[in-house]
């Protein structure tokens, strides 16, 4: 694990400790740019993204790889999420903002059988009125050494 992952691992950490906790599903995440979709993580649902709120932010993690190498996290600015479900699955997609406004699309994420997550993801989201700290949306992107 290299000092990137180390620090996405950090920030899950802290996440876990001063954040609240909304939930974990397996699933991945994606970014649709120029209508085309880019998979930043693996697409077979066999990893776990979890999901915290801290302060007007949805703090999204998911780790994956041998000694967890490779991670993504996500902090998004709830003004800027939607969620929606289709079928047993739920999607939060995520206007471009922050690190990632570059972005021509959405960043989403997809997660398997999670449709009773929808209720508490609106709820956060819905929590916009709150004090926010000063920090912009970001994406951070670890991908590990080939073994």
């Amino acid at each position: 694990m290299d000092g990137a992952a180390y620090e996405i691992l950090g920030h899950y950490l802290d996440s876990l400790s001063g954040s609240i906790y909304l939930g974990s599903a397996k699933g991945f995440v994606f970014v649709e740019h120029d209508e085309r979709v880019y998979v930043i993580s693996p697409v077979e649902c066999t990893e776990y993204v979890s999901i915290f709120y801290s302060d007007g932010f949805l703090e999204i993690y998911t780790i994956w790889g041998r000694g967890g190498e490779n991670g993504i996290r996500i902090l998004a600015d709830t003004s800027r999420v939607s969620v929606f479900s289709e079928g047993d699955d739920l999607y939060i997609l995520i206007e471009p903002h922050g690190s990632y406004e570059m972005v021509n699309g959405v960043v989403g994420v997809f997660l398997r059988g999670a449709r009773d997550m929808e209720p508490t993801l609106r709820s956060a989201i819905d929590l916009s009125d709150l004090k926010r700290k000063e920090k912009d949306g970001l994406i951070e992107v670890v991908q590990g050494q080939r073994v």
